[in-house]
């Protein structure tokens, strides 16, 4: 409701202008001219330009403040007409501001299933086209819709398991594909979101925009198909994508599939969705700095220094190469040699 109450109020400060004259302009800052442009409900918590023009051509902004659930609705039931692809983008952040203002939870995958819907049209002749800037807005509210999802209740883990979960005009039933949960030998579970988290002691931030929410799960398992490089019950980051199928026509039935991916971006830094090719997103800076939140490495500085027969390596002493990722026949190995009282993290930047 709370959400809903701004959205009438941006309504409103769209028509009602304290001007001279009913009808006029007035100069502001470059800065606060942009910030009207490009504002929208992931970084004002106010729905876009976009979305409440939407709502005010249909009339529906003031019933939006007092009955958000029954206007979702009513939009949801117009799918389908000349208006489909902003009636979809409309949709998503709607759906996704009433979640986030409190709303039930299945509104965070209904945004997700709008904005995938919105992207990614069975005519790839009515595809948004490529400059237009509500693509990056369906993206984002695609990539946070399916973490906050499918996150678990009060926890920050995420849960990828196959399952039923509802929709407010349905239900999605999740299949997992397998392939993308392993890593090295290891096997991935306890998968928490990146997105959100604020880096420290590295001067730059690399994140590579595209579709998927950037994820760090932990490998676990002691087979003989282990990498022997890699450390035991490390963080190893992933890109999540709930591929949804035939979504269009699950829009109409109320009955969705999909099918939970995970991609190693170190592999491969491209998905194809139908005839669309398709950049995951990543970021390997937050990745690198949550893997060395906390880690044992750190303890090897000084216990390292004290003892040359000193092993953090699962408490076993060993040679003294370690690997960040899966070794892969054919590349060359780059080795980094740290100083005395240092550790291999000392290279993180």
């Amino acid at each position: 409701r709370a959400f809903a109450n701004r959205v009438a109020a941006v309504g409103l400060a769209l028509t009602l202008a304290a001007c001279a004259t009913p009808i006029g302009v007035k100069r502001v800052s470059p800065a606060a001219a942009e910030r009207s442009l490009t504002a929208n409900v992931l970084t004002s918590g106010h729905p876009s330009a976009a979305s409440v023009q939407f709502l005010n051509r249909l009339g529906l902004t003031q019933r939006f403040g007092k009955e958000p659930v029954t206007v979702l609705r009513e939009l949801h039931e117009g799918l389908g007409g000349a208006d489909e692809r902003d009636r979809l983008l409309a949709l998503s952040e709607l759906s996704f501001g009433h979640a986030q203002a409190g709303g039930h939870r299945a509104y965070f995958l209904s945004s997700a299933v709008y904005a995938y819907a919105f992207l990614f049209p069975d005519d790839s002749q009515t595809a948004p086209k490529r400059y237009d800037p509500r693509v990056r807005l369906a993206l984002d509210l695609y990539n946070r819709g399916i973490v906050q999802g499918l996150r678990e209740s009060d926890k920050d883990e995420v849960d990828l398991s196959a399952r039923t979960l509802p929709l407010p005009f349905g239900e999605l039933t999740l299949a997992v594909d397998p392939s993308g949960f392993h890593y090295g030998g290891y096997t991935l579970e306890h998968f928490v979101s990146l997105t959100d988290l604020e880096v420290r002691g590295l001067r730059d931030r690399y994140r590579h925009p595209g579709i998927g929410a950037p994820l760090s799960a932990r490998g676990s398992g002691s087979s003989a198909e282990v990498d022997k490089w890699l450390p035991p019950n490390q963080k190893v980051p992933v890109t999540l994508v709930l591929r949804l199928h035939d979504v269009r026509r699950g829009l109409n039935s109320g009955r969705i599939g999909g099918t939970i991916e995970l991609y190693d971006t170190d592999a491969s830094e491209v998905t194809r969705i139908g005839p669309y090719p398709v950049p995951l997103e990543f970021d390997s800076t937050a990745a690198l700095a949550y893997r060395l939140e906390g880690a044992a490495i750190w303890d090897f500085e000084i216990a390292g220094f004290r003892r040359g027969d000193f092993g953090w390596f699962g408490g076993q002493p060993r040679l003294g190469l370690f690997m960040l990722h899966p070794y892969v026949p054919g590349r060359i190995p780059v080795v980094f040699v740290h100083g005395t009282a240092s550790s291999p993290a000392r290279w993180a930047e």
